[in-house]
């Protein structure tokens, strides 16, 4: 490689494996080939580190970079960030895929938009077996308020400009999780953020993931971070809370918080298919607030068979998809 890349691949790892060679030669078989690949092994004990060097050997565009203890996703990131050389920063999760033409597409569509910091892609969804289960579509011009309703982007399909990046520090580090919805959130009030609505990413869902294993604390997380972009958690809170630990939210929130705490936790469950844990979840939102009417959904529908959830699931997503593509084809023909 001569001169500085366009574009730094940013990935963070933790025993990667299995899934690992498959994210790797994802990245290796891009159609976009000028970028430099940063993969940050964060102190892995499953030969993660091994299999890396293995294909920093054959190709000088990987750069690997070890953690001498674990420090998690967003020390990482931001380390990798630090060691970045490139215009544009793409993210890639280990245990996740993408599409050949995904770089390709991005780069041209930063190229053609010097407004907009960060772009995205739709995903396909796939299980542990990589059988594809879904289809995720995104919001193609998802705006400050659309964020603080909701992250309206996939982590690792993201590719922004690291000049927009180092505008607002990076990561935030107390954030161990929710760290890209934060990020997106700070971004947001100075930048247009957007995405390419092709699924160009494949999106791994497994209850091995953070989404799944760490479903409370990522979900306290994601509610500091909308509290601290809208205002509802005032600076004395946000500050007692980054000095006690995120545990600690939790506590401060009302009653109605609490309530929507435990619905997202209810119908998160129902999503993996575990009715007993959202029937729990959804028991505690009533119990907050009264009436918490939107509650009694998860809870009725925590009663339902394994393939009264599925064709709920189905359905779900069908119509969230579908209301996405209208409002992407009326944005559109603006």
């Amino acid at each position: 490689m001569t001169g500085p890349p366009r574009v730094s691949v940013l990935m963070g790892v933790y025993n990667g494996l299995p899934y690992l060679r498959e994210s790797i030669e994802s990245v290796l078989d891009q159609t976009y080939a000028d970028f430099e690949f940063l993969v940050i092994d964060d102190a892995s004990t499953d030969g993660t580190a091994d299999v890396v060097a293995e294909y920093a050997e054959e190709d000088d565009r990987i750069r690997l970079l070890r953690n001498e203890e674990n420090r998690g996703l967003t020390w990482s990131l931001n380390r990798a960030l630090d060691a970045a050389t490139g215009e544009f920063v793409a993210r890639q999760d280990a245990d996740d895929r993408s599409e050949r033409t995904r770089f390709e597409r991005q780069v041209a569509y930063l190229d053609s938009h010097p407004d907009v910091a960060v772009v995205g892609t739709g995903a396909r969804l796939v299980d542990a077996a990589g059988e594809t289960v879904d289809r995720r579509l995104v919001r193609s011009d998802p705006s400050l308020a659309d964020l603080q309703r909701k992250n309206h982007l996939i982590h690792g399909s993201v590719m922004g400009r690291r000049r927009a990046f180092a505008d607002v520090d990076g990561y935030d580090e107390f954030f161990r999780y929710s760290q890209d919805y934060d990020l997106w959130l700070r971004l947001a009030v100075d930048h247009e953020l957007a995405n390419v609505a092709d699924p160009l990413y494949v999106l791994r869902e497994h209850e091995e993931s953070v989404y799944f294993s760490r479903r409370d604390e990522s979900t306290l997380y994601a509610f500091l971070a909308r509290g601290q972009s809208t205002g509802v958690l005032d600076p004395e809170t946000v500050a007692t809370v980054r000095a006690e630990g995120i545990e600690t939210l939790y506590d401060h929130l009302s009653a109605s918080q609490r309530a929507a705490f435990h619905r997202a936790l209810a119908a998160r469950y129902l999503r993996y298919g575990h009715p007993e844990m959202a029937r729990s979840e959804a028991e505690e939102a009533i119990r907050q607030a009264d009436p918490a009417t939107s509650a009694y959904l998860p809870y009725a529908l925590s009663f339902a068979g394994p393939r009264a959830l599925a064709a709920l699931r189905w359905t779900v997503r069908r119509v969230l998809n579908l209301a996405t593509a209208v409002h992407n084809a009326t944005w559109a023909q603006r």
